[in-house]
C-alpha cells in the first residue's frame, strides 16, 4: 500500500554518493520523503516538461514559430527569478534541503518509476510515484512548474549528467533572446 502524500514543500539536492537527483518532499503534516531520480529519468522528464510548457504557454501560442521558443525562454526566465526572489512560492526549497545524518534516518525513501502531468487551465497536477511505497500529490502553477524545470536543470548540469536537451529555449547559457 502507497503512502499518499500532498506536497507542501519541495527541495531539490543532487547525492553524489548515489548519483541521483534527490526530491525532499515534506507533506501537509511535515513528514519528509527522499524521491531519487535517476540520470535517464531525468533525461526524459526535463525534455517532457520543457515540451509541456512550451505546449501549454499562452506567449508561444501566439508569437510567429521562430520566435515561440524565445517566448517560452522569457517566461522561463521570468517566472524563475521571481521564484528565486520568494515571489508565487508556495512549494519553495524548504527545511529538509540539507539534513542532519540523524534527521535522514525518519526520511522515508524511494526510488522515482513514474510521473504524471496533467494540464489543467489555471495549474498542473504533478503525481510522482515510488513504486508501491510513496505517491506525491503537488499542485503547480506555470511559475512553479518552471521552476521544478530549472531546478532539475540546475542539479542535473552539478552531476555533470550532460543531459541532451530537445527544447532550446531550456540549454545552458541560453540566456539571449532575439527579436526581430
Amino acid at each position: 500500500m502507497s503512502d499518499q502524500i500532498q506536497a507542501r514543500l519541495l527541495a531539490f539536492n543532487y547525492s553524489e554518493a548515489e548519483d541521483r537527483i534527490v526530491i525532499v518532499v515534506t507533506g501537509q503534516g511535515h513528514e519528509k520523503h527522499a524521491l531519487f531520480l535517476t540520470r535517464r529519468f531525468t533525461d526524459r522528464l526535463l525534455n517532457a516538461l520543457a515540451s509541456l510548457l512550451k505546449q501549454s504557454s499562452p506567449a508561444a501560442a501566439q508569437a510567429p514559430v521562430e520566435l515561440q521558443d524565445d517566448m517560452v525562454l522569457l517566461e522561463h526566465q521570468n517566472a524563475v527569478v521571481a521564484t528565486n526572489q520568494g515571489e508565487n512560492r508556495p512549494l519553495p526549497p524548504g527545511p529538509g534541503a540539507r539534513t542532519s545524518a540523524a534527521a535522514k534516518e525518519k526520511i522515508r525513501t524511494g526510488l522515482v518509476t513514474n510521473i504524471n502531468v496533467s494540464t489543467k487551465p489555471r495549474h498542473f497536477d504533478l503525481t510522482i510515484s515510488s513504486g508501491e511505497a510513496i505517491t506525491v500529490d503537488c499542485r503547480l502553477s506555470r511559475k512553479e512548474l518552471h521552476w521544478v524545470v530549472g531546478m532539475l536543470s540546475s542539479k542535473a548540469e552539478e552531476a555533470n549528467w550532460n543531459i541532451r536537451l530537445d527544447a532550446s529555449w531550456l540549454e545552458t547559457g541560453q540566456t539571449a533572446v532575439t527579436l526581430n
